[in-house]
Protein backbone atom coordinates (compact mmCIF):
# COMPACT_ATOMS: atom_id res chain seq x y z
CA UNK A 1 0.00 0.00 0.00
CA UNK A 2 1.30 3.42 -0.62
CA UNK A 3 2.23 5.44 2.30
CA UNK A 4 -0.30 8.29 0.97
CA UNK A 5 -3.11 6.04 2.17
CA UNK A 6 -1.93 5.15 5.28
CA UNK A 7 -3.30 6.86 8.35
CA UNK A 8 -1.48 10.02 9.22
CA UNK A 9 0.51 8.64 12.77
CA UNK A 10 2.39 11.62 14.58
CA UNK A 11 5.81 10.06 15.83
CA UNK A 12 5.86 12.37 18.58
CA UNK A 13 3.76 13.93 20.94
CA UNK A 14 1.23 16.97 20.01
CA UNK A 15 -0.26 17.85 23.00
CA UNK A 16 1.39 21.23 22.65
CA UNK A 17 0.89 21.81 18.71
CA UNK A 18 -1.72 22.94 16.82
CA UNK A 19 -2.94 20.65 14.31
CA UNK A 20 -4.76 21.27 11.21
CA UNK A 21 -5.91 17.68 10.07
CA UNK A 22 -5.30 14.55 11.16
CA UNK A 23 -4.39 12.54 7.69
CA UNK A 24 -7.05 10.14 7.41
CA UNK A 25 -8.95 12.13 4.21
CA UNK A 26 -7.29 9.40 1.33
CA UNK A 27 -6.77 6.53 4.20
CA UNK A 28 -11.06 6.76 4.54
CA UNK A 29 -11.56 7.91 0.14
CA UNK A 30 -9.89 4.46 -0.46
CA UNK A 31 -11.27 2.66 1.93
CA UNK A 32 -14.98 3.37 1.26
CA UNK A 33 -14.17 3.43 -2.90
CA UNK A 34 -12.94 0.07 -1.97
CA UNK A 35 -15.79 -0.94 -0.05
CA UNK A 36 -18.32 0.27 -2.61
CA UNK A 37 -16.82 -1.72 -5.75
CA UNK A 38 -14.15 1.42 -7.34
CA UNK A 39 -10.80 2.46 -6.33
CA UNK A 40 -8.74 5.51 -5.69
CA UNK A 41 -6.63 6.73 -8.50
CA UNK A 42 -3.57 9.04 -7.69
CA UNK A 43 -1.83 11.15 -9.75
CA UNK A 44 0.16 13.78 -10.99
CA UNK A 45 -2.09 16.99 -11.33
CA UNK A 46 -2.38 18.27 -14.83
CA UNK A 47 -1.47 22.26 -13.59
CA UNK A 48 1.81 20.38 -12.03
CA UNK A 49 0.37 21.94 -8.52
CA UNK A 50 1.15 18.86 -7.14
CA UNK A 51 -0.95 15.38 -6.12
CA UNK A 52 -4.47 14.84 -7.67
CA UNK A 53 -7.04 12.02 -6.57
CA UNK A 54 -9.82 10.68 -8.32
CA UNK A 55 -13.00 7.83 -6.97
CA UNK A 56 -13.40 5.35 -9.83
CA UNK A 57 -16.87 3.46 -8.83
CA UNK A 58 -18.57 0.99 -11.57
CA UNK A 59 -21.65 2.08 -13.05
CA UNK A 60 -24.69 0.87 -11.97
CA UNK A 61 -26.21 -2.38 -13.47
CA UNK A 62 -29.17 -0.62 -16.28
CA UNK A 63 -32.19 -2.61 -17.14
CA UNK A 64 -32.52 -3.30 -20.94
CA UNK A 65 -35.87 -3.89 -20.89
Amino acid sequence: MLAVLRPYVRAEDSRNRSTVGTGLSLAISNELAQALGGRLVLGQRNDGAGLGARVELPAPATDSA
